[in-house]
């Protein structure tokens, strides 16, 4: 980024640090005054919509608040203290994901004090060693104040890669033939993680009754270590002894050429920032005027992971030519800034418009790429009609992308580039020749929806609402028409399949209907037809792939059933289908062959079987089942190549289910004495059945989609005690397990139990 770019990048964000620290002075600096009595009668809108909040400094005479003759000081705070004790079994990765492990001290602090001009709020929550959640609210002369602020653990998946050879497995010593792929972790058993920290912060100001402006600021960041991988056929078959590569088996041990995996850790120091200012207008009863500009920011202190081959696996290290890594796993910097009108207008007592306006850019800083954007949306609904309520809307959104420059290009292949080209290594005109402009695109959309009670509102019995709408969608795509070429040349297509334009219809209808004062119902139906959905072109061999439908088709329905004030039962049921069949390229010769099916199912039960017991039940899943003909072909790296093995095509079925069973109780012993308890089962399933692919030579291979397999199971377990020694005073315990059962891929199998203890007060 130039220094020009930094500046006016910087200006806003300053200006916007100025208000944060001045929108808070603004307000502390009336501190001192002395506070005047408050004169007895009906606050205005401002001191009624703060003073509710507390109900004891105020009088409440027919509905109305009214502020008490003299301004009292009143506080409130509760704090819990306890300790955790934890045993953990296995791996840490699931059970503690977003939590410390360890044995550590628990505690609560929560409160706020007015002296009913003044008011200040504060939460403060250590969960274990490594989680901090506090909060503070603050609200004097029309200033509003709200700070947040978190921080946890991330802990990171370390894949050991089991379904690859280690390089230094004797197999792949000397052998010519197999196996083919290798890998090689420079950090085996090495846990990682990432601290996260993220404030959130709000700063609002109330210049007038119409005219106020507010101040939001946002970050986040992310500090430690991951597990970074690189692939590439990097081994020569011929190669002798080289001087020792940083990180690299010998290639002595390496027998002919491998596709070799290199996986080590990464330090990691990301920072998100975002600064929005934002003003509101509002004129008269009728129009009411929004403006804001968010900008944000994202930069990176990473450590530089090297391998010691090219993009396109070439090894290219040498000690004396070519000593320098070639890096990977770089995270882009990037920023957005927006500028953002929204307007909302009563044009009659019956209809109402909405807009909002919108115009952004997004610049990589690392690769110079920008995109710019905008938005205009407009809605109007009426109410005009008896029991009827409509709404038209019309949105478009533009986007627009840039190349990467010729600098960034050759800074990422200068170890591969070379000046004349060959079968190894290409020009930078070759890659230029052969890269794609990222699509340019425009989505115009219009509808109508709308919401029709026969009998008019309320939830009388046969309440009926009909609720329904269309939606027109109009996709158009720049750079978009792909060349095909597979005539024999890889420099001369043979003919273009066209994806610049894809139009979506959507229809939906269904009824809400309250049978009784106890039971409602509703049903949901939606159709949407896509004509030429996106899909993915294989330029060299034409295979195309997509997972997006032509015709999707949804239907839902469910009630609510409460016969009783101690019994309540709902459920929900769904059915989606979706497919996609459709023939493409210039003589129809590939065909996308797509279907799927969902099965959404849920059910709850609460039931008070006395006045001081109670359960309640759940169980959920949702099933998902896809049948398709996957397409997959050579992948040649850049035009010039010749062609070689034709496309491959075979069937494949993946199954994918979700299942969640929840028991809950509370018994109510005494009025001092409270027993919960809670258990949750989970199950997930995400498999291809069933693959079969032929590739030449008569190879036949069917398990392919075997290696997608996830198979997960969990449990948690709550159980809890609450006694109330005093009325001010409660003794507290918990028993909490949580046990991940890593079926498939089976690396991350572990298990926490951890007890509480404490106190809380009240005062």
């Amino acid at each position: 980024m130039s220094q020009g770019e930094l500046m006016t990048l910087r200006q806003p964000l300053y200006a916007a640090l100025f208000l944060a620290i001045a929108l808070p002075a603004w307000g502390f600096a009336a501190d001192g005054q002395d506070a005047q009595p408050a004169e007895q009668g009906t606050p205005s809108a401002e001191q009624a919509g703060e003073a509710h909040l507390f109900g004891d400094i105020v009088s409440r005479t027919d509905g109305n608040p009214t502020l008490l003759s003299r301004p009292t000081r009143y506080s409130q705070w509760d704090t819990r203290f306890g300790w955790w004790g934890i045993w953990t079994r296995g791996s840490q990765a699931m059970t503690g994901e977003y939590q410390d492990m360890r044995s550590s001290p628990f505690f609560d602090v929560d409160g706020f004090s007015s002296d009913g001009n003044r008011t200040v709020g504060v939460t403060v929550t250590g969960t274990d060693n490594e989680s901090t959640h506090g909060n503070l609210y603050y609200y004097k002369n029309g200033l509003t104040a709200k700070i947040d602020y978190e921080r946890f653990p991330h802990q990171l998946n370390h894949d050991p890669l089991s379904n690859l050879v280690d390089v230094s497995d004797p197999s792949v010593q000397g052998s010519q033939v197999a196996p083919k792929f290798v890998k090689q972790d420079l950090n085996v058993g090495q846990n990682y993680v990432l601290r996260v920290q993220e404030i959130d912060a709000s700063f609002k100001k109330n210049l007038t009754d119409d005219l106020k402006i507010r101040l939001d600021v946002w970050g986040i960041k992310k500090d430690g270590t991951r597990q970074v991988n690189a692939v590439a056929k990097c081994y020569s078959q011929t190669a002798t002894t080289p001087p020792p590569i940083p990180g690299h088996p010998p290639l002595t041990l390496v027998g002919g050429r491998r596709c070799h995996l290199l996986s080590q850790a990464q330090q990691v120091d990301w920072i998100n920032t975002e600064v929005k200012p934002v003003v509101e207008w509002r004129l008269g009863d009728a129009i009411n005027i929004e403006y804001s500009r968010p900008m944000r920011n994202f930069s990176q202190n990473d450590d530089v992971t090297p391998r010691y081959y090219s993009a396109v696996g070439n090894l290219t290290y040498n000690a004396t030519l070519a000593p320098s890594a070639f890096p990977y796993s770089v995270v882009d910097e990037n920023y957005t800034q927006m500028d953002q009108l929204k307007i909302g207008c009563d044009i009659t007592e019956d209809t109402r418009a909405y807009s909002y306006l919108m115009v952004g850019e997004t610049v990589n800083t690392t690769n110079r790429m920008e995109r710019y954007f905008n938005n205009v949306d407009v809605r109007v609904t009426n109410t005009s009609i008896q029991n009827v309520s409509i709404t038209g809307y019309g949105t478009v959104f533009n986007e627009d992308e840039s190349m990467p420059s010729n600098t960034f290009i050759t800074s990422i292949n200068q170890a591969s580039l070379t000046t004349a080209p060959n079968n190894s290594r290409p020009t930078l005109a070759n890659i230029n020749a052969f890269l794609i402009h990222p699509a340019n695109y425009q989505r115009a959309t219009g509808g109508l929806k709308g919401v029709w009670r026969p009998w008019g509102g309320g939830y009388s019995r046969n309440g009926v609402a009909i609720v329904g709408g269309y939606e027109y969608c109009n996709l158009a795509r720049e750079y978009s028409v792909f060349p095909l070429y597979t005539g024999g040349s890889s420099t001369v297509p043979t003919g273009y399949i066209d994806e610049s334009k894809t139009v979506t219809h959507s229809f939906q209808i269904g009824p809400d209907w309250r049978i009784s004062e106890r039971c409602d119902t509703f049903l949901r139906y939606k159709y949407q037809n896509a004509d030429q959905p996106l899909v993915g072109v294989h330029p060299f061999s034409g295979a195309v792939n997509t997972l997006l439908p032509e015709k999707d088709n949804l239907v839902e329905v469910g009630f609510n059933w409460v016969p009783s004030d101690w019994l309540v039962f709902n459920a929900t049921l769904g059915y989606e289908n979706g497919e996609h069949h459709q023939a493409y390229g210039p003589n129809q010769f590939q065909k996308i062959n797509y279907s799927e099916e969902n099965y959404p199912i849920s059910f709850n039960l609460w039931y008070a079987a006395t006045d001081r017991f109670s359960l309640s039940a759940g169980y959920a899943i949702f099933s998902n089942f896809i049948d398709q003909d996957i397409s997959t072909a050579d992948q040649l790296r850049y035009p010039g190549q010749a062609n070689s093995a034709a496309p491959v095509t075979g069937r494949w079925n993946y199954g994918g289910r979700a299942q969640v069973i929840t028991l809950g109780s509370q018994y109510t012993a005494t009025n001092c004495l409270i027993f919960t308890g809670q258990i949750e089962w989970v199950r997930g399933n995400d498999a291809v059945s069933g693959s079969s692919m032929t590739f030449p030579g008569n190879v036949v291979v069917t398990d392919l989609g075997t290696y997608s397999a996830v198979v997960n199971e969990t449990t948690r377990l709550t159980v809890g005690m609450d006694w109330k020694i005093t009325p001010r005073i409660v003794n507290y315990y918990r028993y909490e397990l949580y046990d991940f059962n890593d079926i498939s891929p089976g690396y991350q199998t572990g298990t926490a139990q951890g007890i509480l203890g404490g106190l809380s007060a009240y005062f």
